[in-house]
Order: C-alpha cells, then sequence, then structure tokens
C-alpha cells in the first residue's frame, strides 16, 4: 500500500495544466469574492395594490428589482414600481398613468419621497383616493424596509394638503 502512495507522491505534474488549472481557481475565486461584496444583483419587494373586484383590501404582488448602493434608490426603485402599476391580474392602478418618482432623500428614519404632480390627475383606472394611494404607498415602503419610521410624501415639491378649506 505504502508503494502506491510512494509512486503518487514522486508523480510529476506537466507545468502548463497545473498553470491553467491555478489560474482557473483564482479566477473562480476572485469573481466569486467580487460577487459577494460588489454584486448588487436583485431583491425581492413585496407591492400592495387594490383588489379588482370592488372589495376592500389589498393584494400583495412579489417582484425582483434591481439593488442599489444606497438606501434612497432602493425605495425610489420600489415606488417606481407601485407608480407603474400592478402584473398581477387581479390587482388595479394605485396611481395614474405617468407619475414618477422625482427625488427621495432619506434623514434618519424619516423619508421624504417626492412625486410627479401626474399623481394628482384623476384617472378611471385607480379606484382609491389620491390619500389612500399614499397610504398604501407608505405601506409597501414600511413593509419593505422596517427601519422607515415615518414617510413624507412632497408632490413637485409641496406638501400635499388634502380636506382643508380656505380660510377667507
Amino acid at each position: 500500500m505504502f508503494d502506491r502512495l510512494d509512486f503518487i507522491l514522486r508523480m510529476r505534474i506537466s507545468r502548463k495544466p497545473a498553470i491553467v488549472g491555478i489560474a482557473f481557481l483564482g479566477m473562480l475565486v476572485l469573481s466569486l469574492a467580487l460577487y459577494l461584496f460588489l454584486g448588487k444583483g436583485m431583491v425581492s419587494r413585496v407591492l400592495y395594490f387594490p383588489r379588482d373586484n370592488g372589495r376592500h383590501g389589498l393584494v400583495a404582488e412579489q417582484r425582483f428589482v434591481p439593488r442599489h448602493a444606497a438606501l434612497e434608490k432602493d425605495i425610489a426603485e420600489l415606488a417606481a414600481g407601485i407608480l407603474l402599476g400592478p402584473t398581477h391580474v387581479h390587482a388595479q392602478r394605485l396611481f395614474p398613468r405617468g407619475g414618477q418618482v422625482a427625488a427621495s432623500m432619506l434623514s434618519g428614519r424619516t423619508l421624504y419621497l417626492d412625486l410627479s404632480p401626474d399623481v394628482l390627475v384623476p384617472d378611471p383606472e385607480v379606484p382609491v383616493t389620491v390619500q389612500e394611494a399614499l397610504s398604501d404607498l407608505e405601506r409597501s415602503i414600511r413593509f419593505n424596509f422596517p427601519r422607515i419610521q415615518s414617510v413624507v410624501f412632497l408632490i413637485d415639491g409641496q406638501q400635499p394638503r388634502f380636506g382643508e378649506k380656505k380660510k377667507i
């Protein structure tokens, strides 16, 4: 038995295949390290949309969205997905078509999310009011990002005031 082991130990390996093998293994380790530490990839998020059957309630929809280095960009990506509308057959739009995320900023645990004025345009495809839509958007944000404690919505840079009567 020791003769067999001695034979294996005395075998000479040709240099060329050994160099190619070591280079291949090194590239594999390097690419794995880059993927683990720098790779953004995709991340699963849950988006909420109104049901289409007339009953109150929301439909949860899972989507894979790109992961970014900054939390504000991740949240803006989620909000942009909600503004685009559902892919689920039994869900309706939360906002009118054309709405966009203008900016997002995080201060402590408070998120400031600026939306385009297109979210205020009445649309027959949208079964909820703007206030309900913003509340559902906040629910999606807080579900996916538990660190966020409160969300302040801005529309075209101004904080919307719903239901207030003008004092003359």
